[in-house]
């Protein structure tokens, strides 16, 4: 028999294969079990419909069990065994514990040889899932990533053809109701508008002067049905991603336009307001952003070129210049609209590092052609502004800057300190004048420590110490520009002081930077493209460094853009439109022949808390730092070097200080260790392998912490289903239950989480813990599991030959639809149709092994019932008797819970008594002593009652009148509880409603009919009457429920939910009530 692929099954197929037991039943009382045609899934049904088939809400009251929302067509396609043709089982199994006749005689059929159990025990085998349940794939055929939406729901929970909603669009069917007025009231609310609109025309008088075509009052005029609107926050028909970049779609640029277009805006309070106020105000901040600006260019705008080599000595002016250019650009960028902030925009201090490796890198490919390298080194420069930007831009334009949030966060800690260390590096050859690179040599060390190079450093590095210090008592802004300003005059007053020292002297002696030369204008970088002079394969070879900056660029906008909005106490920050306003600015940059620049976040919340919080003042630093550029660079003849390497030192120890030392006790020690490991790597040896080693450890990092949460949840030895199923059912499942075992998985499971998940299986299957605690049924519970990896998947084939071995079943209940494709992806049912089972929920999965043990021990009950006509002893052992007696743990378990049988044939004598007297003696046989004669006499106080399938017996928090005694049928019970929303199913010879009925609180649970119902049922009148006609009888009739319901209590406690603090047990409930 080929076992059915839960996959291939279409939706409302109808399978005809049932278990013997199926068989029989349906079949002795003339109805077929099938499920109702009304009630098979379709490909598209009515909510009530996906309710009971879709997504059955069983869970056990351990696993904490809820209804799951409704599903939407939108969801992908899931699989899901029929959970009514399961519990239909569970009632007919319950309709054999009370029913006198043997199951053989009846038409059960377990004596089939292929029916016997695999492990050649005494027990036979039923028909698995594939026979009993047939798998019902219900699919909603959608195309993803689509703006269509099908909604195959109505109002009226009818069907709706499919082809009807391919062909819609724009928002969902539930937010088309919500969003306009109702077909019926869709001609009064039109009629209104338009009589509105008539009114409006009407107050219109015409001229001359008005045109013959009227224009539309379009305000006024209400949408039609199924339309969007702008005002409607709930449409979600989609737009082009981004939006337009233009002056027109820009609301400060229109604000602007349509000032300077309006002369009635042109008055002199305005013009007072605009002109000179507004400029008076924000001139402070300018001048603190510019004062910035300059100290920012002299600190790393003059090492953007490697000053060591003799190539490069002569670019400290142009590498200025280029720093001005590009914070010209960024700043008119973001000060013109298309950033939400005022903010201050500068060169990226990070690209330094890198392009002292393009340079090298072209040093060593080109050689010693001046031209050639210089121009090859500055077009790579603008071309990696170029890419930068052309990032920026699409992630923002394509809605896609929440991905940057996905790079970790300790590998730009990383690469911060790879460039603390490399400004530290770096200020040591600029104060030191080192000629070429600084290379790690004992040379080099020689000369650091020689005199007076070691003042020369050592100087600056002890101003930048102190200044450190001075900033932990003095928070204010302008503290380090007055203090470097200070150091300034300090120096000219010193060298006004002594006549021996001289501008020039000081030059020759390293201690100021070389003037330019006369004739240099601002603009001569410019000078320096020579694209007849670039080698284009050396540009190339650098593809890979443009790309590293790249990446390490984007990761400021995420980090820097919401800190400002905090800062500043702004909400909803759109990131992307950040993103495109940095993907123009790079740009823009690059292609007028500078390099990146981005958003700093320390100048520019010292620029806005300083009055600099208009697009007036930032387009006033823009034409000041303009002012700047023009004035040439013959400023840095004049600048001591040691200020320059003061700077550099404290952004480099900052730097350092924010990776190394702030993050110290705060990360992962691995995680502390990538940080350490990359910035070390980058500032001493490279900083694109800094980065390549960054990513390979946070990557290792993620599978070693990842890996340390167990993928096991939990674990459960005897799970049990929530069925309230009949006493001896109850004991039986109660000695074998431990053969049912359960794992809860959750998270995402990969290579790093499975190996536990395996490691625990083989502990369960090691030969000393399976024949102390043999097991059956291994249930894997993947409801909490969001997704699965291949090697994960493999490695449930692994399990399931592991399991096959000890003939256990491997159950598999609730995976999603992601997990479902990576199992059918590795054939996880492909092969032997019994080894692995698939259920919708894991109640469903618990219910079936639980069903599988019950049916297994009615069929061996009848096997014996059948050859054991007399008590002779038969002279020779059969095969059957030979594989009971075998040393099978299971079997053995099997074989003592067989022995209630003695117990269980006390029912046949019953059987001839009047009901409800076989249904009270069955249920309360084990909790008291008390023969029939003693309960004979209240049999009269019942009443039988009759429900339909869907009749509802009582609602939750309804008043208790009245308790049950299920003869036939199946019931639900629902419980919405604050934890969750449970329910369980309650069998044929049991109790229902008791515990609310005889403590007198509000029914806790809404019970529902699932199949035509017999109960036998007392209420408040019947009750009281017994009481006062038979005291003895009710006091005993009392403490038998009394044992019932502190067992159900009991039950909750350990399973379900959490008894609140302070409730009553069942002996409080019944101490205030009189027994007489």
């Amino acid at each position: 028999m080929s076992r059915p692929d839960p996959y291939s099954v279409d939706a409302g197929q109808e399978t005809r294969s049932h278990s013997p037991l199926s068989r029989s039943i349906g079949h002795t009382r003339g109805r077929a079990l099938n499920v109702p045609s009304e009630n098979r899934p379709q490909s598209y049904t009515s909510p009530h419909r996906i309710k009971d088939y879709e997504r059955p809400s069983v869970r056990s009251y351990f696993h904490g069990s809820w209804y799951p929302h409704q599903p939407s067509p939108d969801q992908q396609t899931w699989t899901a065994y029929g959970s009514e043709r399961i519990r239909a089982q569970t009632a007919e199994l319950a309709s054999l514990a009370i029913s006198t006749t043997p199951s053989h005689e009846i038409g059960a059929d377990y004596r089939e040889g292929n029916n016997t159990l695999r492990s050649g025990g005494g027990f036979p085998s039923i028909d698995r899932v594939s026979s009993t349940d047939s798998p019902i794939l219900v699919k909603s055929h959608l195309p993803r990533a689509s703006n269509t939406r099908q909604e195959p729901f109505v109002e009226d929970g009818g069907l709706c053809p499919p082809e009807d909603y391919s062909r819609s669009s724009g928002p969902s069917h539930l937010t088309r109701l919500l969003r306009n007025p109702p077909p019926a009231e869709t001609p009064v609310s039109s009629m209104n508008g338009m009589e509105r609109n008539n009114d409006l025309r009407q107050d219109e008088i015409a001229t001359e002067r008005d045109s013959l075509l009227q224009t539309k009052i379009l305000d006024h005029i209400p949408p039609s049905y199924n339309s969007s609107s702008p005002n409607e926050v709930e449409a979600q028909t989609s737009s082009a991603a981004g939006g337009k970049i233009g002056s027109l779609r820009n609301p400060n640029i229109c604000s602007l336009a349509i000032k300077l277009s309006s002369a009635k805006h042109w008055n002199r309070r305005v013009i007072w307001t605009n002109a000179v106020v507004a400029p008076i105000s924000a001139f402070p901040a300018v001048a603190l952003a510019l004062l910035l600006n300059l100290l920012d260019g002299l600190s790393y705008g003059i090492i953007l070129f490697p000053l060591g080599e003799a190539i490069f000595s002569d670019l400290a002016p142009d590498g200025l210049s280029i720093f001005f250019v590009s914070t010209i650009v960024s700043q008119l960028v973001y000060s013109c609209g298309l950033s939400r902030f005022n903010a201050v925009g500068s060169e990226m201090i990070e690209v330094v590092p890198f392009f002292h490796k393009m340079a090298f890198t072209i040093l060593s490919q080109v050689g010693q052609d001046k031209r050639a390298v210089i121009s090859t080194t500055i077009f790579c420069m603008a071309l990696s502004s170029v890419l930068t930007g052309v990032v920026f831009f699409l992630l923002g334009y394509l809605k896609l800057g929440s991905l940057i949030g996905f790079v970790p966060r300790h590998i730009l800690v990383g690469c911060i300190g790879g460039v603390g260390a490399f400004l530290v590096l770096t200020g040591i050859e600029t104060a030191a004048r080192l000629e070429g690179s600084l290379e790690y040599t004992f040379d080099t060390l020689k000369v650091l420590f020689s005199l007076p190079t070691f003042f020369m450093w050592m100087l600056p590095l002890a101003i930048s110490v102190f200044l450190l210090v001075l900033l932990q008592f003095l928070k204010h802004p302008f503290t380090v520009p007055a203090f470097f300003l200070s150091i300034l005059a300090s120096f000219y007053l010193l060298i006004a002081a002594i006549p021996a020292l001289t501008i020039e002297g000081l030059r020759d002696g390293g201690w100021v930077f070389n003037a330019p030369k006369s004739n240099v204008p601002f603009w001569h970088f410019y000078t320096l493209y020579d694209f007849r002079a670039i080698h284009w394969e050396v540009v190339l070879e650098n593809i890979p460094t443009m790309m590293a900056l790249t990446f390490f660029g984007i990761l400021h906008v995420p980090i820097n853009v919401p800190s400002l909005g905090m800062t500043l106490g702004l909400e909803n920050v759109d990131v992307d439109r950040e993103l495109i306003a940095h993907g123009v600015s790079n740009c823009l940059s690059g292609l007028v022949g500078s390099i990146q620049n981005y958003l700093v976040y320390a100048n520019s919340v010292l620029f806005i808390r300083s009055g600099g919080d208009s697009r007036l003042a930032g387009i006033m630093l823009a034409l000041a730092t303009t002012a700047i550029w023009m004035a040439g660079p013959g400023i840095i003849g004049y600048i001591p070097v040691f200020v320059v390497a003061s700077l550099i030192f404290l952004l480099g120890i900052e730097l350092l200080r924010e990776s190394l030392y702030d993050t110290w006790r705060k990360l992962h020690k691995f995680e502390y260790l990538t940080v350490f490991i990359t910035a070390v790597t980058m500032g001493l040896y490279d900083f694109v392998v800094g980065i390549l080693v960054g990513i390979i450890l946070t990557s290792l990092a993620f599978v070693i912490q990842a890996s340390q949460k167990p993928a096991i949840r939990a674990a459960y030895s005897g799970a049990r289903s929530t069925v309230r199923r009949h006493p001896f059912q109850q004991r039986f499942l109660n000695q074998v239950g431990p053969q049912i075992y359960l794992y809860k998985l959750g998270g995402f499971i990969f290579f790093g989480t499975i190996s536990s998940v395996e490691n625990s299986i083989l502990d369960l299957l090691d030969e000393r813990n399976f024949n102390e605690r043999p097991i059956r049924f291994l249930v894997l519970d993947l409801t909490g599991v969001n997704g699965i990896d291949f090697s994960a998947a493999e490695a449930f084939m692994r399990i399931r030959r592991m399991l096959e071995k000890r003939d256990i079943f491997l159950v598999l209940t609730g995976p999603n639809g992601d997990v479902n494709a990576a199992l059918e992806g590795v054939g996880i049912w492909d092969g032997d149709e019994d080894g692995v089972k698939l259920f919708s929920d894991l109640n469903d999965g618990l219910q079936w092994s639980e069903n599988f043990l019950l049916e297994a021990y009615y069929a061996s009950k009848d096997q014996v019932s059948s050859r054991t006509t007399h008590l002779e002893v038969p002279s020779r052992p059969r095969a059957e008797v030979e594989n009971v007696m075998n040393n099978s743990p299971r079997i053995s378990q099997l074989r003592a819970a067989a022995k209630m049988r003695e117990r269980e044939e006390s029912v046949s004598k019953w059987s001839s008594f009047k009901q409800p007297l076989p249904l009270i003696l069955q249920t309360f046989q084990e909790r008291t002593a008390e023969n029939e004669d003693f309960w004979f006499r209240i049999i009269d106080f019942f009443e039988r009652k009759e429900f339909l399938k869907g009749a509802v017996l009582f609602s939750q928090g309804e008043a208790a009148s009245e308790f049950y005694l299920i003869q036939e049928g199946l019931l639900k019970a629902s419980y919405n509880h604050q934890t969750g929303r449970y329910y369980e199913s309650i069998t044929a010879g049991t109790t229902c409603g008791e515990l609310p009925f005889f403590s007198e609180t509000p029914r806790t649970a809404t019970v529902v009919a699932e199949r035509d119902c017999v109960t036998w049922a007392m209420n408040r009148e019947q009750w009281a009457q017994l009481q006062e006609q038979y005291p003895d009888k009710s006091r005993k009739h009392m403490e038998a429920w009394k044992d019932e319901m502190n067992r159900a209590i009991r039950a909750w406690a350990m399973w379900g939910p959490p008894i609140r603090a302070g409730e009553p047990s069942a002996d409080q409930k019944f101490s205030g009530l009189s027994s007489d």
